[in-house]
């Protein structure tokens, strides 16, 4: 059968295999809920740790679905100009924004499993690892310190509002019933429970179609025992 599964290389599914055993270790038991979080992995950084990519190839109109007001002002040639340049364009997106100075938009850009975005999320994250992600925002693209902030990542959001978490049919973490409200719950968590619920349905990006297309292959390859490894 053709799965995603079977899209993808060695080493994606070795990572795959590495952070299922971290997340048991560190508590996250539940197998729908692991499957739900790698599939918001999946289409973060396809399970391989990265920075953030530029987005010089990415259409002017697509941009302006994606970032909305933060780009409104500008007009379609500024907008081509500050696209071309990566630090140009991040801080611009991010500057200023949860805990960034004005040029630390690039910086801060997202990076990691999950893409990690901001420095107060990288200050928040930096108890999760004995590396200092803050001085060194790099370091998050090293895959053991990028799924220990992964992981702390999500055992933070998914315990902290219990109130989100209920519509989603849950309590807690380890008490999804199924992949559906698994992926749910942790695409919410890793976007942030400020945005409502009704927020993240709209799904702008397409991450949240893409989260839910790959869950139940990923759901079936851990309680598979990561074939194919």
């Amino acid at each position: 059968m053709n799965t995603y599964i079977n899209s993808l290389s060695a080493e994606q599914k070795k990572n795959i295999n590495f952070m299922v055993q971290v997340m048991s270790t560190k508590g996250i038991t539940n197998t729908f809920i692991q499957a739900g979080i790698l599939a918001v992995v999946s289409k973060e950084s396809a399970f391989v740790p990265k920075g953030e990519t530029g987005y010089q190839s990415t259409s002017n109109e697509r941009i302006r679905k994606i970032f909305g007001s933060r780009v409104s002002s500008l007009s379609e040639e500024a907008l081509t100009k500050t696209k071309s340049d990566p630090k140009a364009f991040f801080d611009l997106i991010y500057g200023g924004r949860f805990g960034n100075a004005a040029d630390e938009g690039y910086k801060y850009r997202g990076r990691g499993m999950n893409q990690l975005t901001f420095k107060g999320n990288y200050v928040a994250a930096k108890k999760h690892t004995d590396v200092d992600i803050v001085q060194f925002p790099d370091k998050l693209n090293e895959l053991e310190v990028a799924t220990d902030v992964l992981i702390g990542y999500f055992k933070d959001n998914l315990t902290s509002s219990k109130a989100r978490l209920s519509e989603y049919g849950m309590t807690s973490m380890n008490e999804a019933a199924n992949t559906a409200s698994a992926v749910g719950a942790a695409y919410h968590a890793n976007a942030g429970w400020g945005k409502s619920k009704a927020e993240i349905d709209k799904d702008p990006t397409g991450g949240l179609g893409k989260a839910k297309s790959r869950v139940d292959d990923l759901y079936d390859f851990i309680k598979g025992g990561q074939k194919g490894l």
